[in-house]
């Protein structure tokens, strides 16, 4: 009965915002029932392929669902609370859940932690959370919303701050917020299905990228593949192995002082031969006598 105290009169309660959640609700299903198919690769919803594709998904709508959380951000900043008289979660110092800056800031970093869903499950736990906080408020928020708006048009009543105009945009504001809140708890859900509940308790985006970074397996998948090409004569055989730097300087040293050797002893032997030569120069006679 206290709350019902609260209420002014003149508030005109109607369908009008409950059918208008319905729909948004279902809205947002349907968009992810689109968003699964979309996600089919290979034949199959269920591989990599489709978390890759699922996670682009819901990076996508997380980020308008951060623009539309930004929208309340701002007419909180611009013009304050619309309703301060009954709201429906009040803290008791003046200030509420639904009409103050909890509500947006809680959904910025809960909901926002879906862009990052494919590295902790933890984050995607976040996420769903979020959507849930998300959903609930935004349902309490248009039904207020909804009836303040009819007191502001019809009855003349303090609109603090807001005109009709704005009150209709913060309405349908948060109503597409439902359908948005809504498609990503299901894509979040989806990918908890697909990468786990709590194991692996970290996945590499490499997995969700659809590469390998498993140094072991991809040495022993490119020498497979190598050896088939050298058996089909695709390529020749394999090049010399790679040495480390500290080896192949000691091999150029070595094949450094070699050269010097062999360069003296070439001049050696050159030089022997000159004077050889000199000799019998010198000595004519000695080659007959030989």
């Amino acid at each position: 009965m206290n709350a019902l105290e609260n209420i002014p009169e003149g508030v005109t309660s109607t369908e009008t915002p409950l059918l208008s959640m319905r729909y948004s609700f279902v809205v947002g299903a349907g968009c992810f029932i689109v968003s699964f198919f979309l996600c089919r690769s290979n034949g199959s919803n269920w591989g990599i392929g489709s978390a890759r594709k699922a996670i682009a998904i819901l990076r996508g709508v997380v980020f308008t669902e951060i623009v539309c959380i930004c929208i309340l951000l701002y007419f909180y900043i611009e013009n304050g609370r619309p309703i301060s008289y009954h709201s429906a979660l009040k803290f008791g110092n003046g200030d509420d859940w639904l009409f103050s800056y909890p509500r947006p800031v809680a959904g910025i970093f809960l909901i926002g932690s879906g862009m990052f869903a494919d590295m902790h499950p933890f984050l995607r736990f976040m996420c769903c959370a979020g959507c849930i906080v998300q959903i609930l408020g935004d349902s309490l928020s248009s039904y207020q919303i909804y009836d303040y708006k009819n007191q502001v048009s019809r009855l003349n009543a303090p609109s603090n701050g807001y005109t009709v105009y704005t009150l209709t945009i913060y309405y349908w504001r948060d109503i597409v917020s439902i359908s948005l809140a809504t498609c990503i708890l299901f894509l979040t859900l989806y990918l908890v299905a697909m990468l786990g509940f709590l194991l692996p308790q970290l996945i590499h985006p490499s997995i969700i990228s659809g590469r390998n970074y498993n140094r072991f397996e991809v040495m022993h998948s490119g020498r497979s593949k190598r050896k088939f090409m050298e058996s089909t004569n695709t390529i020749s055989s394999l090049p010399p192995p790679l040495v480390p730097r500290k080896t192949l300087q000691m091999r150029i040293e070595e094949q450094f002082r070699q050269r010097q050797l062999e360069h003296l002893s070439s001049k050696q032997i050159k030089d022997e031969q000159s004077e050889e030569k000199s000799v019998h120069k010198e000595n004519p006679t000695e080659q007959f006598i030989v």
